[in-house]
């Protein structure tokens, strides 16, 4: 695994690294997934992606990269290359089918329950954006979904320079903000 970048948690001084997850890390996603899921209050507010899905951003089709703190994923953060297919976000948001491959999704955000308070998920929007910035010809846009009452997902993304292009129903109704930013 490519090492992307190496720090210490604020809250414990801790050292961890954050790697790029090869193609056979969907087991170790799947559960770090669970694992933030059932620590939620809300767990609604989490849209979890199955392993086809972890599979297919791992399979070239997108990039994860990791939080390791001895050796145990505590975060990840992924971004998918789109289908182009009628639920594609950028036909929420308004940028025109033909654009529609020059978008990127910010698909989850996952950190640990125990890793919480020391800047992990918006280290890693840096991280995975600054990755992407190599193939900047590719990419103009940046989409993702995020529930109304996920604060902290909310705040990132506003901290990222996304903006809302939309509030509809995702996900078998659920209501979700669509943000997108022009890169």
């Amino acid at each position: 695994m490519r090492i992307v970048y190496s720090g210490t948690l604020k809250t414990s001084h801790i050292p961890f690294l954050v790697k790029v997850i090869p193609g056979e890390g969907s087991g170790e996603l799947l559960s770090l997934q669970e694992s933030v899921r059932s620590a939620l209050k809300e767990p609604a507010i989490l849209q979890p992606l199955s392993e086809e899905e972890f599979d297919h951003i791992l399979a070239g089709n997108g990039l994860i990269l990791g939080v390791y703190v001895e050796g145990e994923l505590v975060g990840a953060r992924a971004v998918l290359f789109p289908a182009i297919d009628e639920d594609h976000l950028g036909n929420d948001v308004g940028i025109p089918r033909s654009e529609w491959p020059k978008v990127v999704y910010q698909e989850i955000s996952l950190v640990s329950e125990n890793v919480r308070g020391n800047g992990l998920q918006k280290l890693l929007g840096q991280l995975i954006m600054e990755e992407l910035k190599s193939r900047r010809d590719e990419f103009k846009y940046v989409c993702c979904t995020v529930a109304p009452y996920n604060i902290p997902s909310l705040k990132d993304k506003f901290n990222q320079g996304l903006a809302i292009g939309g509030f509809k129903r995702k996900y078998g109704g659920n209501w979700r903000y669509i943000f997108v930013k022009n890169l």
